[in-house]
Protein backbone atom coordinates (compact mmCIF):
# COMPACT_ATOMS: atom_id res chain seq x y z
CA UNK A 1 0.00 0.00 0.00
CA UNK A 2 2.22 2.76 -1.30
CA UNK A 3 0.08 5.64 0.01
CA UNK A 4 0.13 4.56 3.67
CA UNK A 5 2.96 6.52 5.31
CA UNK A 6 4.84 5.50 8.41
CA UNK A 7 3.90 8.11 11.00
CA UNK A 8 5.53 8.13 14.40
CA UNK A 9 4.39 10.77 16.85
CA UNK A 10 6.38 11.68 19.97
CA UNK A 11 3.79 11.42 22.73
CA UNK A 12 3.54 10.59 26.41
CA UNK A 13 3.55 6.86 27.18
CA UNK A 14 0.98 7.53 29.89
CA UNK A 15 -1.36 9.22 27.41
CA UNK A 16 -0.96 6.32 24.99
CA UNK A 17 -1.72 3.73 27.67
CA UNK A 18 -4.75 5.71 28.84
CA UNK A 19 -6.26 5.82 25.34
CA UNK A 20 -5.57 2.15 24.64
CA UNK A 21 -6.98 0.97 27.98
CA UNK A 22 -10.31 2.62 27.20
CA UNK A 23 -10.65 0.35 24.18
CA UNK A 24 -10.88 -2.74 26.39
CA UNK A 25 -14.14 -1.60 28.02
CA UNK A 26 -17.13 -2.49 25.84
CA UNK A 27 -19.25 0.07 27.65
CA UNK A 28 -16.99 2.79 26.28
CA UNK A 29 -17.36 1.44 22.74
CA UNK A 30 -21.15 1.27 23.16
CA UNK A 31 -21.15 4.94 24.15
CA UNK A 32 -18.92 5.84 21.18
CA UNK A 33 -21.16 4.04 18.70
CA UNK A 34 -24.25 5.74 20.08
CA UNK A 35 -22.59 9.12 19.89
CA UNK A 36 -21.53 8.58 16.27
CA UNK A 37 -25.13 7.69 15.48
CA UNK A 38 -26.31 10.98 16.97
CA UNK A 39 -23.60 13.01 15.24
CA UNK A 40 -24.35 11.49 11.83
CA UNK A 41 -28.11 11.18 12.12
CA UNK A 42 -28.70 12.99 8.79
CA UNK A 43 -26.12 10.92 6.91
CA UNK A 44 -27.57 7.71 8.36
CA UNK A 45 -31.07 8.80 7.30
CA UNK A 46 -29.76 9.42 3.75
CA UNK A 47 -28.08 5.99 3.78
CA UNK A 48 -24.67 7.44 2.98
CA UNK A 49 -23.30 6.26 6.33
CA UNK A 50 -24.12 3.48 8.76
CA UNK A 51 -23.08 2.79 12.33
CA UNK A 52 -24.11 -0.46 14.06
CA UNK A 53 -26.77 -0.04 16.72
CA UNK A 54 -25.98 -1.24 20.22
CA UNK A 55 -28.32 -3.55 22.14
CA UNK A 56 -27.99 -1.52 25.32
CA UNK A 57 -29.60 -4.04 27.66
CA UNK A 58 -26.87 -6.57 26.92
CA UNK A 59 -23.84 -4.29 27.28
CA UNK A 60 -21.29 -5.33 29.90
CA UNK A 61 -17.63 -4.38 30.46
CA UNK A 62 -16.58 -7.38 28.33
CA UNK A 63 -19.73 -7.88 26.22
CA UNK A 64 -21.02 -5.80 23.31
CA UNK A 65 -23.97 -6.86 21.14
CA UNK A 66 -24.58 -4.88 17.93
CA UNK A 67 -26.89 -5.06 14.94
CA UNK A 68 -25.66 -6.82 11.80
CA UNK A 69 -24.61 -4.77 8.78
CA UNK A 70 -23.98 -6.08 5.28
CA UNK A 71 -21.06 -4.86 3.26
CA UNK A 72 -17.55 -5.50 2.05
CA UNK A 73 -14.33 -4.32 3.63
CA UNK A 74 -13.10 -1.18 1.93
CA UNK A 75 -9.72 -2.81 1.35
CA UNK A 76 -11.45 -4.84 -1.38
CA UNK A 77 -11.91 -1.62 -3.36
CA UNK A 78 -8.16 -0.99 -3.59
CA UNK A 79 -6.59 -1.36 -7.04
CA UNK A 80 -9.38 -3.38 -8.57
CA UNK A 81 -11.25 -2.99 -11.84
CA UNK A 82 -10.14 0.00 -13.94
CA UNK A 83 -13.34 0.32 -15.96
CA UNK A 84 -14.66 3.90 -15.61
CA UNK A 85 -18.30 3.40 -14.71
CA UNK A 86 -19.89 0.52 -12.87
CA UNK A 87 -19.27 -2.54 -10.73
CA UNK A 88 -18.14 -5.39 -12.96
CA UNK A 89 -19.07 -9.02 -12.48
CA UNK A 90 -16.64 -10.70 -14.83
CA UNK A 91 -13.38 -12.57 -14.20
CA UNK A 92 -11.77 -9.56 -12.47
CA UNK A 93 -13.22 -10.43 -9.07
CA UNK A 94 -12.11 -8.74 -5.88
CA UNK A 95 -10.29 -10.58 -3.11
CA UNK A 96 -13.46 -11.28 -1.15
CA UNK A 97 -15.14 -12.93 -4.11
CA UNK A 98 -17.40 -9.95 -4.80
CA UNK A 99 -17.49 -7.93 -8.02
CA UNK A 100 -14.48 -5.79 -8.84
CA UNK A 101 -14.87 -2.09 -8.05
CA UNK A 102 -14.77 0.51 -10.81
CA UNK A 103 -12.79 3.73 -10.58
CA UNK A 104 -16.04 5.72 -10.50
CA UNK A 105 -17.17 3.89 -7.37
CA UNK A 106 -13.73 4.13 -5.78
CA UNK A 107 -13.77 7.92 -6.25
CA UNK A 108 -17.22 8.10 -4.67
CA UNK A 109 -15.99 6.06 -1.69
CA UNK A 110 -12.95 8.32 -1.31
CA UNK A 111 -15.16 11.43 -1.27
CA UNK A 112 -17.55 9.83 1.22
CA UNK A 113 -14.71 8.85 3.56
CA UNK A 114 -13.18 12.33 3.35
CA UNK A 115 -16.52 14.00 4.06
CA UNK A 116 -17.13 11.78 7.09
CA UNK A 117 -13.65 12.41 8.46
CA UNK A 118 -13.73 16.21 8.10
CA UNK A 119 -17.09 16.33 9.86
CA UNK A 120 -15.62 14.33 12.74
CA UNK A 121 -12.75 16.79 13.09
CA UNK A 122 -14.35 20.16 12.34
CA UNK A 123 -18.04 19.74 13.12
CA UNK A 124 -18.19 17.23 15.97
CA UNK A 125 -14.72 17.17 17.59
CA UNK A 126 -15.27 13.44 18.13
CA UNK A 127 -12.99 11.29 16.01
CA UNK A 128 -12.91 7.58 15.26
CA UNK A 129 -9.23 6.96 16.00
CA UNK A 130 -8.95 3.48 14.49
CA UNK A 131 -10.14 3.94 10.92
CA UNK A 132 -7.98 1.34 9.21
CA UNK A 133 -9.22 -0.66 6.22
CA UNK A 134 -10.56 -3.49 8.39
CA UNK A 135 -12.92 -1.16 10.26
CA UNK A 136 -14.74 0.32 7.25
CA UNK A 137 -17.23 -1.50 5.03
CA UNK A 138 -18.99 -0.24 1.91
CA UNK A 139 -22.12 -1.12 -0.03
CA UNK A 140 -24.51 0.37 -2.60
CA UNK A 141 -27.87 1.55 -1.32
CA UNK A 142 -30.95 2.97 -3.09
CA UNK A 143 -30.96 6.76 -3.21
CA UNK A 144 -33.34 8.56 -0.86
CA UNK A 145 -33.96 11.27 -3.48
CA UNK A 146 -37.65 11.05 -4.53
CA UNK A 147 -38.02 9.56 -7.99
CA UNK A 148 -34.35 8.64 -8.29
CA UNK A 149 -33.40 5.11 -9.31
CA UNK A 150 -29.70 5.70 -8.67
CA UNK A 151 -27.72 4.03 -5.93
CA UNK A 152 -25.43 5.78 -3.47
CA UNK A 153 -22.25 4.45 -1.94
CA UNK A 154 -22.66 3.87 1.77
CA UNK A 155 -19.91 3.43 4.39
CA UNK A 156 -20.23 1.47 7.62
CA UNK A 157 -17.94 2.33 10.54
CA UNK A 158 -16.92 -0.51 12.84
CA UNK A 159 -14.93 -0.97 16.06
CA UNK A 160 -15.33 2.43 17.68
CA UNK A 161 -13.50 1.56 20.87
CA UNK A 162 -10.70 4.03 20.21
CA UNK A 163 -11.68 7.69 19.79
CA UNK A 164 -10.02 11.09 20.11
CA UNK A 165 -11.45 14.38 21.31
CA UNK A 166 -9.63 17.67 21.74
CA UNK A 167 -10.17 19.93 24.73
CA UNK A 168 -11.62 23.43 24.34
CA UNK A 169 -8.19 25.09 24.33
CA UNK A 170 -6.62 22.67 21.87
CA UNK A 171 -9.38 22.36 19.27
CA UNK A 172 -9.10 25.86 17.74
CA UNK A 173 -5.31 25.51 17.64
CA UNK A 174 -5.66 22.16 15.89
CA UNK A 175 -8.04 23.69 13.33
CA UNK A 176 -5.42 26.36 12.67
CA UNK A 177 -2.82 23.62 12.33
CA UNK A 178 -4.93 21.84 9.71
CA UNK A 179 -5.39 25.01 7.67
CA UNK A 180 -1.68 25.80 7.88
CA UNK A 181 -0.87 22.26 6.73
CA UNK A 182 -3.19 22.69 3.77
CA UNK A 183 -1.35 25.85 2.77
CA UNK A 184 2.08 24.51 3.80
CA UNK A 185 2.70 27.58 5.95
CA UNK A 186 5.69 26.72 8.15
CA UNK A 187 5.46 29.60 10.63
CA UNK A 188 1.88 28.87 11.70
CA UNK A 189 2.54 25.11 11.80
CA UNK A 190 5.49 25.74 14.12
CA UNK A 191 3.49 27.99 16.45
CA UNK A 192 0.81 25.31 16.74
CA UNK A 193 3.34 22.57 17.47
CA UNK A 194 4.71 24.55 20.39
CA UNK A 195 1.17 24.91 21.78
CA UNK A 196 0.67 21.15 21.39
CA UNK A 197 3.70 20.42 23.56
CA UNK A 198 2.92 17.98 26.38
CA UNK A 199 5.56 19.68 28.48
CA UNK A 200 4.29 23.06 29.64
CA UNK A 201 6.33 25.90 28.19
CA UNK A 202 7.32 27.84 31.29
CA UNK A 203 8.46 30.81 29.24
CA UNK A 204 8.11 31.82 25.60
CA UNK A 205 10.64 30.33 23.23
CA UNK A 206 13.34 32.66 22.06
CA UNK A 207 13.27 34.09 18.58
CA UNK A 208 16.28 31.93 17.68
CA UNK A 209 14.55 28.75 18.89
CA UNK A 210 11.44 29.54 16.86
CA UNK A 211 13.53 30.32 13.76
CA UNK A 212 15.19 26.90 14.05
CA UNK A 213 11.83 25.16 14.40
CA UNK A 214 10.35 27.06 11.44
CA UNK A 215 13.44 26.23 9.37
CA UNK A 216 13.03 22.53 10.20
CA UNK A 217 9.36 22.54 9.23
CA UNK A 218 10.06 24.50 6.04
CA UNK A 219 12.83 22.09 5.02
CA UNK A 220 10.44 19.14 5.29
CA UNK A 221 7.73 20.99 3.35
CA UNK A 222 10.26 21.83 0.62
CA UNK A 223 11.35 18.19 0.50
CA UNK A 224 7.87 17.06 -0.56
CA UNK A 225 6.24 20.15 -2.10
CA UNK A 226 7.38 22.46 -4.88
CA UNK A 227 6.65 26.19 -5.11
CA UNK A 228 3.36 25.47 -6.90
CA UNK A 229 2.12 23.20 -4.11
CA UNK A 230 2.62 20.00 -6.11
CA UNK A 231 4.41 16.87 -5.01
CA UNK A 232 8.12 16.77 -5.84
CA UNK A 233 7.82 12.98 -6.02
CA UNK A 234 5.16 12.46 -8.68
CA UNK A 235 3.88 15.93 -9.60
CA UNK A 236 0.44 15.20 -8.14
CA UNK A 237 -1.17 16.26 -4.86
CA UNK A 238 1.21 16.46 -1.91
CA UNK A 239 0.99 13.48 0.44
CA UNK A 240 -0.12 14.90 3.80
CA UNK A 241 1.10 11.86 5.71
CA UNK A 242 4.63 12.15 4.38
CA UNK A 243 4.85 15.81 5.37
CA UNK A 244 3.32 15.22 8.80
CA UNK A 245 5.48 12.17 9.36
CA UNK A 246 8.62 14.11 8.50
CA UNK A 247 7.69 16.96 10.85
CA UNK A 248 6.75 14.67 13.74
CA UNK A 249 9.99 12.73 13.36
CA UNK A 250 11.98 15.92 13.98
CA UNK A 251 9.99 17.22 16.97
CA UNK A 252 12.24 15.61 19.62
CA UNK A 253 15.11 17.73 18.23
CA UNK A 254 13.12 20.74 19.42
CA UNK A 255 12.05 19.22 22.77
CA UNK A 256 8.42 18.81 21.76
CA UNK A 257 6.31 15.85 22.86
CA UNK A 258 2.71 15.98 21.68
CA UNK A 259 -0.33 15.73 23.89
CA UNK A 260 -1.95 12.32 23.52
CA UNK A 261 -5.16 13.56 21.88
CA UNK A 262 -3.22 15.61 19.35
CA UNK A 263 -0.88 12.74 18.50
CA UNK A 264 -3.79 10.37 17.92
CA UNK A 265 -5.59 12.96 15.77
CA UNK A 266 -2.54 13.56 13.58
CA UNK A 267 -2.01 9.83 13.08
CA UNK A 268 -5.69 9.40 12.17
CA UNK A 269 -5.38 12.07 9.46
CA UNK A 270 -2.40 10.27 7.93
CA UNK A 271 -4.19 6.92 8.10
CA UNK A 272 -7.36 8.28 6.47
CA UNK A 273 -5.36 9.94 3.72
CA UNK A 274 -3.65 6.63 2.99
CA UNK A 275 -7.02 4.94 2.55
CA UNK A 276 -8.36 7.76 0.38
CA UNK A 277 -5.30 7.77 -1.87
CA UNK A 278 -5.59 3.98 -2.26
CA UNK A 279 -9.11 4.54 -3.55
CA UNK A 280 -8.33 7.63 -5.63
CA UNK A 281 -4.60 8.39 -6.15
CA UNK A 282 -5.39 11.84 -7.58
CA UNK A 283 -7.44 12.98 -4.55
CA UNK A 284 -6.13 16.33 -3.29
CA UNK A 285 -6.66 16.48 0.48
CA UNK A 286 -5.53 20.12 0.69
CA UNK A 287 -7.83 21.47 -2.02
CA UNK A 288 -10.84 19.42 -0.92
CA UNK A 289 -10.49 20.54 2.72
CA UNK A 290 -10.74 24.28 2.10
CA UNK A 291 -14.56 24.38 1.54
CA UNK A 292 -15.03 22.63 4.88
CA UNK A 293 -12.96 25.29 6.65
CA UNK A 294 -15.28 27.92 5.18
CA UNK A 295 -18.39 25.90 5.98
CA UNK A 296 -17.45 25.55 9.64
CA UNK A 297 -16.67 29.25 10.04
CA UNK A 298 -12.89 29.30 10.22
CA UNK A 299 -12.65 32.39 7.99
CA UNK A 300 -10.46 34.46 10.35
CA UNK A 301 -7.91 31.67 10.62
CA UNK A 302 -7.88 31.18 6.86
CA UNK A 303 -7.24 34.89 6.33
CA UNK A 304 -4.34 34.85 8.82
CA UNK A 305 -2.67 31.89 7.13
CA UNK A 306 -3.29 33.26 3.63
CA UNK A 307 -1.72 36.59 4.61
CA UNK A 308 1.40 34.79 5.81
CA UNK A 309 1.54 32.78 2.59
CA UNK A 310 1.29 35.99 0.56
CA UNK A 311 3.98 37.68 2.70
CA UNK A 312 6.31 34.75 2.07
CA UNK A 313 5.72 35.02 -1.69
CA UNK A 314 6.55 38.72 -1.60
CA UNK A 315 9.74 38.07 0.37
CA UNK A 316 10.80 35.47 -2.17
CA UNK A 317 10.14 37.87 -5.06
CA UNK A 318 12.12 40.59 -3.30
CA UNK A 319 15.01 38.22 -2.64
CA UNK A 320 15.01 37.06 -6.26
CA UNK A 321 15.02 40.67 -7.47
CA UNK A 322 17.97 41.49 -5.23
CA UNK A 323 19.84 38.43 -6.43
CA UNK A 324 19.28 39.41 -10.05
CA UNK A 325 20.47 42.92 -9.30
CA UNK A 326 23.66 41.67 -7.68
CA UNK A 327 24.27 39.34 -10.61
CA UNK A 328 23.82 42.23 -13.08
CA UNK A 329 26.32 44.38 -11.15
CA UNK A 330 28.83 41.56 -11.16
CA UNK A 331 28.51 41.17 -14.94
CA UNK A 332 28.89 44.90 -15.57
CA UNK A 333 31.95 45.05 -13.29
Amino acid sequence: MKYLPLVTAPLSGRDFAKNISRQTDCRREAYNLSRFQCNFIDEIANQTLRVPQVVTGLVRPSILVETWDDGRLISNAFEQDTSPTHLTTDMTAARDGGPAVSMKVRKQLATRLFDTSLKMFLRDNFIHADLHAGNIMFDSRPSKVPGSKNKVQSLTLLDAGLTAQLDEQTQPVFNTFLIAMCRMEAETISECLVKFNKHKENRPRTEQQMRKLVATVQSIIDEYSDENGKSRIDGGPVNVGWVMGGILHRLPDHHIKLKGDVAFSVCVISLIEGLIRQLNPSFDMFAEAMPYFHKYKLIDTIQLVEQRVEDKKQRRKHAAKLANGVAALAVNA
